[in-house]
């Protein structure tokens, strides 16, 4: 992994280090929404199942008599179209997040193909000789491809699902750190 980085490092200028850390903490806000979403559900959850939910709960009953929401059934509703709201908001940021990290991608895959080619293009004329035309085509055309399609984005994709499975994790080991525990020990993962 740490040569992956390397070699990223020395292909990458300043101007898109920088903006691959943007896109990194953008990851971090995806894997934060996704955890937020999750643990939206409980309460939700929490609410169907107990009757008396209102009363047990002093935050969500001053929720509901500050909207005016006199019975179960309101709070119930108001409350799962919050949940809607939320997973709408969340699902169109992460839209907006994968359409950012895939115009950085591809960008920097033509880009990184037209540096090739201009170098190519520019070399001596005794350089072309040397090589074969089928290898110089798949420098070109093929390496950036996978440089930028089967390196940089598959490691991104690593890198966001790592995080939201670690904060999920994080917060299921909050919420209930008993059942977390023994429901990753049936899973073989402890």
């Amino acid at each position: 992994m740490l040569e992956i980085i390397r070699k990223l490092s020395f292909i990458l200028d300043q101007k898109q280090k920088k903006f691959l850390i943007y896109l990194l903490s953008l990851l971090i806000l995806a894997a934060l929404l996704e955890t937020f979403g999750i643990g939206l559900i409980f309460p939700v959850v929490d609410l169907i199942s107990r009757p008396n939910y209102l009363e047990a709960n002093r935050s969500a009953y001053q929720i509901a008599q500050f909207f005016h929401l006199n019975d179960r059934g309101a709070f119930l509703l108001f409350v799962s179209g919050m949940l809607l709201f939320v997973f709408f908001l969340k699902n169109t940021l992460l839209g907006v997040i994968q359409y950012v990290q895939n115009h950085f991608v591809f960008t920097n895959q033509i880009e990184l193909a037209e540096r090739l080619l201009t170098r190519h293009l520019y070399a001596p004329y005794l350089s072309h000789l040397d090589r074969n035309t089928a290898d110089i085509l798949r420098t070109v055309n093929v390496d950036p491809t996978y440089i930028y399609q089967n390196i940089l984005t598959a490691s991104l994709m690593v890198i966001s699902e790592f995080l939201v499975a670690s904060m999920i994790l994080g917060f299921l080991c909050l919420m209930d750190p008993f059942s977390t525990l023994i429901a990753l020990g049936f899973q073989g993962t402890v």
